[in-house]
């Protein structure tokens, strides 16, 4: 029987404590958190609202982030602008002022007993005795002034001057001040009000003043607390624009929660793409044989060694091993080329770290140049020639044919760059001592073009700069390698890539340690090759 009654006594406390939870935090945590943070700028909307209805659209709340509407930001003074295009009149706005901060009928005289009897009421009725100050000093000219500038002045270098004008009032100042500015751009006129806090807020300041503006009565659920005695229809509506207050709250709280979801959503489904690719030859699906990347496979133990020797990060040996060297842009089309027509010659500037500065590393792929008959005269002139095209260009995509000795077609392009790194770019690996793997003759890893051969590459020279571009020299290895192919490359070749870094990527993961992940930037940065439009 006790087991019983436990049982029970858990299935029903469990929930309750559960629904109290949520209640206290949906009707008691949310409103306080939205009326102590947020309620200055729903008021600043519902005033602009408010503003905009009672004056057809030609008085404005000026929001500069430094003024204050319900008292929330915590300092002694504050200030409140208006911006407005009606014709005014300052000795009634005066006269404005005297009939609702000072005494009823005798504040026009300007006295320091009618100063003193409305606001001293007005301030301890609300704030307490400690907000009351006398003003020994009390004129108008401390009180109400006019700021007159010798040209009209916009809405940047207002503020700029009212930012002098609204420091905190010193002890011989006064403790509130309204000052009219009637040269604004635009035939336009201001209201600054600099007030301290114990007097009054912005919101009412601004029903006040709006009240004597105004052709027609104010709202009246605007508060005003320089009226004693407040109606039972402004409390209420005042209740409500809690609740809406609160209600706000919540929509906001759901939004994020909901965007937060959707996130996540959205970043599953994309890992689930980047594992889709089963092998490395789904990446050339659709595409001809002669623009296929070329790829050799290596063991895992293989790859470890590289990186533990060399001291380079798993993506870019795994770059090199389908790529190529895909920095350069190197095809391969096998062995039905014969290999005596290959040719390879690089010159490619690597982003070295700052100590390193950034310098020329020479790279001789296995196809040798004076071999077959390229010399060095020949080899210096395509790289100028690269490298003027590389200069000559401003678009971001673009191409350039031009022919060279045997008639070997040759393309040039050009593509931009994502800043602030490149996937394929930012992984090239560096060392700084020879690889030996397997027995074999001991490598220098340069680049690693150098690293895996058996692949005659055709390109003969390429001139990569590392800044917002990418600029490169495509040679076809034989005269057979017409230009139409190499177009259709060009157009394949970003198709290519982007399915590469996300099979690179997914293949890292799979390989690499967690110490490898320092040396990945490809988890935030993407490949930036684009095709033209």
């Amino acid at each position: 029987m006790s087991r019983c009654s436990t049982f029970v006594t858990f299935l029903i406390y469990d929930p309750l404590k559960i629904l109290v939870s949520v209640l206290v935090t949906v009707f008691l945590v949310l409103p306080v958190i939205v009326i102590v943070f947020g309620s200055n700028a729903i008021v600043r909307l519902f005033v602009s609202c408010y503003l905009h209805l009672q004056f057809d659209g030609k008085v404005r709340l000026v929001s500069d982030g430094k003024d204050g509407i319900f008292c929330h930001l915590r300092k002694v003074y504050l200030r409140t602008l208006l911006e407005y295009d009606l014709p005014f009149d300052i000795e009634k706005f005066e006269k404005l002022i005297k009939n609702n901060l000072l005494s009823d009928g005798g504040g026009s005289s300007g006295t320091k007993d009618a100063y003193g009897w409305k606001m001293r009421q007005v301030i301890t009725q609300q704030c307490g005795y400690f907000c009351w100050k006398e003003d020994e000093n009390f004129t108008w000219s401390n009180h109400c002034r006019t700021l007159s500038t010798e040209k009209p002045v916009s809405r940047k270098q207002l503020l700029n001057i009212i930012d002098g004008l609204s420091d905190d009032l010193g002890e011989l100042q006064p403790q509130w001040e309204v000052i009219y500015i009637p040269n604004i751009e635009n035939k336009r006129f201001g209201i600054l009000v600099n007030f301290h806090h114990g007097y009054s807020d912005g919101l009412a300041l601004i029903t006040m003043i709006a009240e004597r503006l105004s052709p027609v009565k104010p709202f009246p659920y605007v508060l005003n607390p320089l009226v004693n005695t407040v109606p039972w229809q402004t409390r209420l509506l005042f209740d409500v624009k809690v609740y809406l207050f609160l209600g706000w709250a919540v929509l906001k709280l759901y939004l994020f929660l909901g965007w937060a979801v959707l996130k996540r959503f959205i970043r599953s489904r994309k890992n689930q793409d980047m594992k889709a690719f089963a092998s490395v030859d789904e990446l050339d699906e659709g595409i001809p044989e002669h623009c296929h990347l070329a790829k050799v496979d290596l063991p895992s133990d293989t790859i470890k060694t590289i990186r533990n020797m060399a001291n380079v990060p798993i993506p870019a040996i795994l770059i090199s091993i389908y790529t190529k060297s895909l920095e350069t842009i190197l095809i391969s089309r096998g062995d039905t080329v014969p290999k005596e027509i290959a040719c390879g010659y690089t010159v490619t500037k690597f982003p070295y770290k700052k100590e390193l500065s950034n310098r020329m590393v020479l790279i001789e792929t296995e196809a040798s140049v004076h071999k077959y008959g390229l010399d060095d005269n020949l080899v210096s002139s395509l790289e100028e020639t690269a490298t003027g095209l590389s200069k000559s260009f401003d678009e971001c995509y673009a191409t350039h044919d031009f022919s060279m000795v045997g008639k070997l077609p040759c393309k040039f392009i050009k593509v931009p760059r994502i800043a602030p790194g490149w996937f394929l770019h930012a992984n090239i690996p560096f060392a700084r001592k020879p690889v030996k793997i397997g027995g074999a003759v001991p490598v220098a890893v340069s680049a690693w073009p150098t690293l895996i051969r058996g692949y005659p590459y055709q390109l003969v020279a390429s001139n990569i700069s590392y800044g917002k571009t990418i600029s490169a020299c495509l040679i076809a290895k034989a005269s057979k390698f017409s230009l139409e192919e190499m177009d259709e490359l060009v157009k394949q070749l970003p198709r290519q890539l982007k399915a590469l870094e996300r099979y690179v990527c997914q293949q890292a993961h799979a390989t690499m340690n967690d110490q490898d992940f320092d040396c990945l930037p490809a988890r935030t940065s993407h490949i930036c090759l684009h095709n033209a439009k």
